[in-house]
């Protein structure tokens, strides 16, 4: 007969090893992120360098749509896979428990550990909103405000193309950012309500 503490011990392993391919993907995400990003900003500026009206269109569009867009969607897959990672460690978290009231000593406690880090002097806010584990907060964080950052300097570069071709009136450079203004708010608060509900 299965030993059911074997069955748990299997599960929590499969479970680790999720959460090891889980931060791989991560890994991947951010470098093809980044990579990419880096190549759309090349491409831009190559496009703008050229004299014809066609190639400065051209800029402006990677720079207003495509690199806003690709900002985005990395943070949304980098997210999703972060999310996975909590969900596994939720998991091992539970199993770790049960392992250890069988054999009624501490055996396995990663993740239980992990969950045990909570929030010191003057971080409270900032983890609680983010997350409520010391591994997932600070990355988190360096993600979002990183891409972030991709997403302002690609729309400000973006209007300050656009006025140079056409030398609109301020308010229509003022509609150009009220668009990407409310995209950029209302995904990042999205992300950070997904954020705080890490575990």
């Amino acid at each position: 007969m299965i030993n059911p503490e074997e069955i748990i011990l299997e599960e929590w392993k499969s479970l680790r090893d999720e959460s090891i391919r889980s931060m791989t993907h991560r890994n991947t995400i951010i470098s093809f992120g980044i990579g990419a990003l880096g190549a759309l900003f090349f491409t831009g500026a190559n496009f703008y360098n050229n004299s014809s009206f066609i190639s400065k269109l051209l800029s402006f569009g990677i720079f207003y749509y495509l690199i806003p867009f690709l900002s985005v969607m990395t943070v949304v897959l980098w997210l999703g896979e972060a999310e996975r990672m909590s969900r596994a460690g939720a998991r091992m978290k539970s199993l770790e428990e049960k392992i250890n009231t069988a054999y009624g000593d501490e055996v396995l406690g990663w993740e239980t550990y992990l969950r045990k880090q909570r929030t010191k002097e003057g971080e409270y806010f900032i983890r609680r909103l983010i997350s409520n584990t010391l591994q997932m907060w600070y990355p988190y964080i360096a993600v979002i405000l990183s891409f972030a950052g991709f997403f302002c300097a690609s729309v400000g570069i973006a209007i300050v193309l656009f006025y140079s071709l056409y030398n609109p009136p301020i308010w229509w450079v003022l509609m150009m950012i009220l668009p990407q203004l409310t995209t950029f708010t209302v995904v990042h608060v999205l992300i950070i309500k997904k954020g705080a509900s890490l575990q």
